[in-house]
């Protein structure tokens, strides 16, 4: 069974700064998602390229530009491997069609990096990678985001949800 942990971290010594959103999570196979939907965060369409048991954490803030930064860390993947990942708009399930469409700041629908949140992951020789994505705008109002997307070799291969917020005024 999967372990999940999300949580905020304490607020900041601004009031005008929300506090970070930390997701930390681990990933499970498909029998254990489908036996725990509600409870399992995390889930990997491909045991070999995502193991079970491997772990994402994702760490969403305000920057300085009034947007959003997000950190990914990434541990117990394959070694010295190149991932992509990608915000989506809806949360995971048994399916990766389930997470819906990339996050996109509109008006514009077209799919390039600065309308969206990509991140380049590039394992080391132990199956860790760490990468950081700074974007200018956050979540608009009318707007979701509930997942990352990990892809390898540009197939989709997990799936975790997190509790994206809106930390700016978009």
């Amino acid at each position: 069974m999967a372990v999940c942990a999300v949580c905020v971290t304490a607020p900041s010594a601004s009031a005008d700064v929300p506090p970070p959103v930390r997701a930390d999570l681990r990933f499970a196979s498909a029998t254990d998602y489908a036996a725990a939907p509600t409870t399992t965060a995390a889930i990997t369409y491909d045991t070999t390229t995502v193991p079970v048991g491997s772990r994402l954490e994702v760490v969403e803030s305000r920057n300085k530009w009034g947007g959003m930064t997000i950190d990914l860390h990434a541990d117990g993947l394959l070694s010295d491997r190149d991932y992509r990942a990608y915000v989506h708009t809806l949360p995971c399930g048994d399916d990766p069609a389930s997470a819906g469409p990339r996050l996109r700041n509109g008006p514009s629908q077209e799919s390039y990096e600065a309308n969206e949140v990509w991140f380049r992951l590039r394992t080391d020789s132990h199956g860790r990678a760490e990468t950081t994505t700074m974007r200018y705008w956050g979540i608009g109002a009318e707007q979701t985001a509930n997942s990352v997307i990990v892809e390898y070799d540009g197939a989709v291969t997990a799936c975790a949800t997190v509790p994206f917020q809106r930390l700016g005024q978009w």
